[in-house]
């Protein structure tokens, strides 16, 4: 994992929300080891591989939990990196058992009745996933904006 502490890059909008999120750490992660909870949408993803390559650069990183690699908020993300080719992606790591600042609320349309952060790390860790839209995360500050090119991320113009 490579530690990098948020820095605004140049020409990049100034965010009111920075001071909430400063304890918040963005890392690079290997695309290949971060694990799933629910199912995605392909055409969302096709769409965001489409922003994705069109932009340049990834505007703002996934959420996870940093000892299960779960991924929390990002999936579609998750899943248009892994598609393009993509080594490492940016990341958000938070103690998700424990983190009183990341709070899990329920999609009207999932189909469980009851939700807890446990489940969501079980499945997570298991080879099964939620339906799409299962799960709700909220973190207490908004992460701002980020630019980083995807070649830091292990795109090259041969994937174009």
């Amino acid at each position: 994992m490579i530690e990098r502490k948020y820095i605004p890059p140049e020409g990049a909008p100034a965010y009111p929300d920075l001071e909430k999120f400063k304890d918040y750490l963005i890392t690079f992660e290997v695309v290949a080891l971060l694990r799933p909870h629910e199912k995605i949408n392909p055409e969302r993803v096709r769409l965001m591989k489409i922003k994705i390559k069109e932009r340049g650069y990834f505007h703002k990183a996934i959420l996870i939990d940093g000892k299960s690699k779960t991924i929390l908020d990002g999936h579609h993300k998750w899943m248009a990196a892994k598609e393009l080719g993509l080594v490492r992606i940016p990341v958000i790591s938070v103690d998700y058992l424990n983190d009183s600042r990341v709070h899990l609320k329920k999609w009207d349309t999932s189909p469980l009745k009851r939700l807890t952060k446990r489940d969501i790390i079980k499945m997570g860790l298991s080879e099964n996933v939620f339906p799409p839209k299962t799960s709700r995360h909220i973190v207490t500050g908004n992460p701002p904006h980020i630019m980083v090119p995807l070649c830091e991320l292990g795109w090259y113009e041969k994937h174009s």
